[in-house]
């Protein structure tokens, strides 16, 4: 499922609720792999790589506000760090998050 998608999203997870009642904690280890020098990124690499990890995430933490979330787990890709250790989207995607943490003061 793609979660950039948020109206699918908020159908899914109105499903989960509906079968399972509340929600108490995501794991998302979504991600789309496009390696490639940075120089031969396209916008569409990037914004592929990117919005499932950054436009995800808004979306899980908007439509589960008034969830009693006990975590939400978000997972780097592992690949990144074996093979690509200065993949700038890896260190764009994890500065998003630390910013988003520190405004919902889950840091």
């Amino acid at each position: 499922m793609d979660i950039t998608d948020r109206s699918k999203l908020r159908t899914e997870l109105n499903k989960i609720r509906s079968a399972y009642g509340e929600i108490n904690g995501i794991i998302h280890s979504a991600g789309v792999i496009r390696d490639a020098l940075i120089i031969k990124k396209t916008e569409d690499m990037i914004l592929s790589v990117i919005q499932p990890k950054i436009k995800g995430v808004i979306n899980l933490d908007e439509l589960t506000k008034e969830d009693n979330l006990e975590f939400l787990f978000v997972f780097q890709q592992l690949h990144q760090y074996l093979e690509m250790w200065d993949n700038v989207i890896t260190h764009m995607r994890t500065a998003f998050w630390t910013i988003l943490w520190k405004r919902e003061n889950l840091l």
